[in-house]
């Protein structure tokens, strides 16, 4: 019977850190969805209900992050929501945006230091 048990040490600090990151930024992202302006509260119309699927998948790589089991989910989806970020701060002209992207660039490092302690 083989255990896979880590030692506490600077990877599993920098994968929990990183996956509660990512968790409060599937959280936030929901929270803007569902308290977004409209007459009647939460409108459940196709771009919220996209919008809502999508916030999900930051919270599904953050528990990814704290299980160490799918190292490419984990460092896939914060790339690619920090290369979102970029291009729409580049394209709209809005470089505050580049902050939440290098948030997420951080987390994309720390995974990827982290790799040997995933088990895929």
């Amino acid at each position: 019977m083989a255990t896979n048990q880590h030692a506490l040490g600077p990877t599993t600090i920098g994968l929990t850190l990183s996956g509660v990151v990512m968790i409060l930024t599937g959280v936030s992202v929901a929270g803007l969805v569902l308290a977004a302006p409209t007459a009647s509260g939460f409108d459940p119309t196709s771009t919220s209900v996209v919008s809502l699927a999508l916030a999900l998948l930051p919270i599904l790589a953050g528990i990814e992050c704290l299980r160490r089991r799918h190292f490419l989910f984990a460092v896939l989806v914060p790339a690619t929501i920090a290369m979102g970020d970029a291009t729409y701060a580049v394209a709209f002209g809005q470089m505050t945006a580049l902050v939440g992207g290098a948030i997420l660039l951080a987390v994309v490092i720390l995974v990827a230091s982290s790799r040997s302690a995933f088990r895929d």
